[in-house]
């Protein structure tokens, strides 16, 4: 064990510890590591904020003295607000999310076997915004995710990430989950998706990117909270049966708004909010504490229950 922490100790990489053991140890590894970087950052972000502070002073009232230009002062407080973030970063986040990452790592066999998925994957990042912009219902092209799962679920493939989008106006925020579905075979031919966010669809038909028509559902209920487009009538009435207007009509009491999407024949994409992953352990907490790993088997769970009730039996059939 001795070996093992001194390879991974002086690694700025996460790894794949075999036991809690060997966590914990990692664990430790990192918070002191961060101590120790949080002291040298202090003593190394003195004087870059006393320069920081300094050109503030210049740009006041020593400017016209010495003739110094406002792009210089500019660049000057720019430069030193970019090393004191590095410093943070360095410091603070890299150490935390390299636990983070060794953490769910080290959990992902578990996870796989609880909740019976196969080829579990943690990503760093968001999902890649080449699968799901064609949906029309991501919120922003400004999305961000520290990192995103990919399974095997009943033989489809499966992306997850805890997302949180905010937009340039302040008007629109989103926090939950996106849950990207790709069957392995066409499963449907037009684009149809459900949408409960008015704000979203009235900024989509302002950018004129509708090749759809509206859905005139016998639902009364269920059109007066969502709108339903498609480019195929006919088949959004296959996908967006009876059953599956109850099941996302519940679905959206806890989390609105709620939008769902079906596009490019053999891919879903859903907009869940108000759903968290919980895979973001506090580095001071010890590795065997279970509260994050019972939190993100409970909402994977919730997940998976969500993709069993929301898409239409007749297209899980026969992948």
């Amino acid at each position: 064990m001795k070996s093992w922490f001194k390879k991974n100790f002086h690694s700025s990489e996460s790894c794949t510890p075999s036991s809690i053991g060997e966590l914990e140890e990692y664990r430790l590894s990192m918070l002191k590591k961060l101590k120790y970087r949080k002291v040298s950052a202090f003593f190394i972000g003195i004087p870059i904020i006393s320069f920081l502070f300094w050109g503030i002073f210049y740009n006041t009232w020593a400017r016209n003295t010495f003739q110094l230009h406002d792009d210089e002062i500019i660049y000057l407080l720019g430069l030193s607000a970019f090393t004191i973030s590095g410093l943070y970063y360095w410091a603070v986040k890299l150490p935390t999310l390299n636990y983070q990452h060794t953490y769910r790592n080290f959990h992902s066999s578990g996870l796989a076997e609880t909740l019976n998925v196969e080829d579990i994957d943690f990503k760093k990042g968001k999902i890649p915004q080449s699968l799901i912009w064609d949906s029309l219902i991501v919120p922003y092209a400004h999305y961000r995710s520290n990192f995103h799962i990919s399974m095997k679920y009943r033989n489809v493939e499966l992306v997850v990430a805890y997302t949180i989008c905010d937009s340039e106006s302040g008007k629109y925020d989103f926090k939950g989950t996106f849950a990207y579905i790709e069957f392995p075979k066409e499963k449907f031919l037009k684009r149809t998706f459900v949408t409960e966010d008015k704000r979203k669809l009235e900024e989509r038909r302002q950018e004129k990117i509708f090749d759809v028509k509206k859905v005139n559902l016998v639902d009364p209920v269920f059109k007066g909270h969502f709108d339903v487009f498609s480019e195929d009538q006919v088949e959004a009435r296959y996908l967006i049966n009876p059953a599956f207007m109850e099941v996302f009509r519940n679905m959206s009491y806890n989390h609105y708004p709620l939008s769902i999407s079906f596009y490019d024949r053999k891919k879903v994409f859903i907009l869940i909010p108000n759903l968290g992953l919980h895979l973001e352990p506090d580095i001071s907490l010890p590795a065997d504490h279970n509260v994050d790993i019972k939190k993100s088997e409970s909402s994977l769970r919730h997940l998976l229950n969500l993709v069993d009730n929301i898409l239409p039996r007749e297209i899980m059939r026969d992948h």
